[in-house]
């Protein structure tokens, strides 16, 4: 694996030397210098055999979760954000009459939307592509980042609208509120699934179907939305709570909680 890039390309590159040799149940990478020896089993564990060089420490997290997990996002409403044709002549800066407050990527943060900086003449006649009204509409909705290497959760309940840098999900959980799916999606043990099994820029819903959600009590479900709220009402010292509540349903211990903020804050890979 190299980190430097061609010419003229963005991509990162490997190079994959092969030669008659016996079955072996492992495989050696290069980079930087440095050998890691990769299970191959390791590989297999990923949803679609990526190559993310799981570690043992990294599969007995994932199968944990996964052991614990039992509902996933199928059953879920999934919408796109809004395909203008041309930004430039149908966002704008400041509202005049008959405009209305449109989201993008760049104002979803973990659980908050930052201020609204553009502003549409919502006539979906004029527009490339749209959701479902339902969708923009609903009284409570998520959002998410579509580019980005980190899930990155917010919550609506303005029914506003939203560009195409940002997408809608109307979850479907048993024994869970919104707010308590956004709390999982926005934990550190989500991230640390998501980049493990997966490693992409961009946060596909084919991808999110595999995250494995456990079956929580009432009592953990009021006592998450709770906290959320909290954090909504910008008392960020709560997603301390939510975090530990989050790793606690997993049964993980110390020592996994560790490395799994270490990997999710940049510390390990």
């Amino acid at each position: 694996m190299y980190d430097e890039f061609f010419s003229g390309v963005t991509t990162k590159y490997v190079d994959i030397e092969c030669c008659p040799s016996h079955k072996t149940d492992n495989f050696v990478v290069c980079k930087g210098g440095d050998e890691q020896v990769v299970h191959l089993h390791t590989v297999y564990e990923t949803e679609n055999y990526n190559f993310n060089f799981l570690s043992e420490k990294d599969l007995a997290i994932i199968k944990t979760v996964k052991a614990v997990g039992c509902y996933f996002l199928k059953d879920s409403v999934w919408g796109l954000g809004i395909v203008t044709g041309d930004n430039k002549k149908k966002l704008f800066s400041e509202p005049s009459d008959g405009m209305e407050k449109i989201y993008t990527g760049k104002e979803i943060r973990p659980y908050r939307l930052n201020p609204a900086q553009k502003y549409i003449s919502y006539d979906r006649g004029n527009l490339q592509q749209v959701a479902r009204e339902e969708i923009y509409r609903a009284p409570e909705k998520l959002v998410y980042k579509f580019i980005s290497k980190k899930l990155v959760f917010s919550y609506d309940d303005s029914s506003s609208l939203f560009l195409n840098s940002a997408n809608i999900l109307i979850p479907e959980i048993p024994s869970m509120s919104i707010k308590t799916v956004m709390a999982f999606l926005n934990s550190p043990l989500f991230q640390f699934m998501y980049m493990k099994l997966f490693g992409e820029v961009k946060v596909l819903k084919g991808n999110l179907l595999e995250l494995p959600f456990p079956k929580i009590s009432r009592e953990d479900d009021e006592r998450l939305q709770l906290l959320v709220d909290e954090v909504l009402r910008g008392d960020d010292s709560k997603k301390v709570e939510i975090e530990d509540i989050v790793f606690s349903i997993y049964d993980l211990n110390d020592e996994q909680i560790r490395y799994i903020k270490d990997v999710v804050y940049g510390k390990v890979n």
